[in-house]
């Protein structure tokens, strides 16, 4: 929420993501960088999957 910050690193004017559950990949995953939120594509999202395999 705008005005409030979630860390002392935060930026108090934008909205910020809390993570919960996360799990670590296998390792690195290629993927171009992006600026702001973005929508991988059927073949990024295979490759994570593969190292997640307890989300299949």
């Amino acid at each position: 929420m705008p005005g409030r910050r979630c860390s002392t690193w935060a930026d108090p004017e934008v909205w910020h993501l809390t993570l919960t559950d996360v799990a670590p990949l296998l390792g690195p995953i290629p993927a171009l960088g992006r600026l702001g939120l973005w929508r991988s594509g059927p073949e990024l999202t295979a490759h994570v999957l593969a190292h997640l395999p307890h989300l299949t």
